[in-house]
């Protein structure tokens, strides 16, 4: 409590347990590498991002919403748009480009309160149009092909990649809530992002 840097500094291997990260300076669990975890640990009002890098496990409350109280994987939509050719380095830390088919079973995930956030999110990932909610997704396609910015190396027009969306109206099925459409390369588009 009442530091003025990092709450706790958590090493390769480390499993964080019961603490209380209260009113520092800081940030409040800082993952120095992979994997780090915690549980049942209360973190606020701290002066950066109540975790960076660990995974939560359960029990656990943060007040920026960047903890799960139940051990989920998390995923986000950036609040950023990027051309094709920057999409695979957008994700935070401890994040990468999900595939499509990684963000297939969202009732599997937690949506991660540093994304975009729309006023009927609630705390789950927004919803609505393609310019809004839409956002590029791996899709597993070949190297060179030109449904996803040639391996997301392009930025040119006259290539393309899928944005997916979740729909604002009833999902085609709750197993695949998704709806796609093919955007230039040069457009700028979120990313969507999943926990390592």
């Amino acid at each position: 409590r009442d530091n003025a840097g990092t709450g706790i500094r958590a090493g390769r291997g480390t499993l964080v347990t019961d603490s209380q990260i209260i009113s520092n300076g800081g940030g409040g669990l800082s993952a120095s590498s992979d994997p780090v975890t915690f549980r049942g640990c209360h973190i606020e009002r701290v002066g950066g991002a109540t975790v960076d890098g660990a995974l939560p496990l359960g029990g656990n409350f943060c007040d920026d919403g960047r903890c799960s109280r139940v051990s989920r994987r998390r995923y986000y939509l950036t609040f950023d748009p990027v051309r094709g050719d920057e999409a695979t380095s957008a994700c935070d830390p401890g994040f990468h480009m999900a595939s499509i088919y990684e963000l297939a079973g969202l009732s599997d995930f937690s949506y991660d309160q540093r994304g975009l956030i729309t006023l009927d999110s609630g705390f789950g990932p927004p919803a609505g149009g393609y310019a809004l909610a839409g956002g590029w997704a791996r899709t597993g396609f070949g190297s060179i092909n030109l449904d996803n910015c040639r391996a997301w190396t392009s930025s040119d027009s006259l290539d393309a990649a899928w944005t997916y969306r979740l729909t604002p109206y009833p999902p085609l099925s709750e197993a695949w809530p998704w709806e796609h459409q093919a955007v230039p390369c040069n457009e700028l588009r979120r990313v969507w992002c999943i926990q390592d």
